[in-house]
């Protein structure tokens, strides 16, 4: 749904996002399996739940030193591009869980997740997401 969402995402089918998430999963995965100690999956629920673990994690994985100051909003970033803020916009926020108005999922409806859920219901089990 997320990359459904996006500006530049083309074409504007969802049927082929549903079927991109899929076979990124599974590159993921593979590359996982192949190289773990030069792969790391942080999963956006973990980093909005715990920023500060996730992120430490990720350095130590690094071989880099976590500072507090790495999740700071008041160093200004230069990484979001003007033309990319209407969709990039909120990772130059402090990472939350806080949503303004209905989730992706709720504004897609009952039926859409269901298709979706039917397309890609094991990887989303698999993955922790049903």
């Amino acid at each position: 749904l997320s990359l459904h969402d996006m500006p530049w995402w083309s074409p504007r089918d969802l049927e082929q996002a549903v079927v991109r998430w899929k076979d990124d999963v599974a590159r993921a995965d593979a590359l996982l399996r192949e190289h773990p100690d030069r792969f790391r999956v942080v999963r956006y629920e973990a980093l909005v739940e715990r920023p500060a673990e996730e992120l430490a994690a990720v350095m130590a994985f690094l071989g880099e030193q976590f500072e507090p100051g790495q999740l700071s909003t008041a160093v200004e970033s230069r990484v979001v591009l003007p033309r990319s803020a209407v969709w990039k916009g909120r990772a130059l926020e402090e990472i939350g869980a806080a949503v303004d108005g209905p989730s992706r999922r709720e504004r897609a409806g009952t039926a859409t997740v269901q298709a979706i859920e039917g397309r890609i219901g094991d990887e989303l089990r698999s993955h922790g997401y049903l």
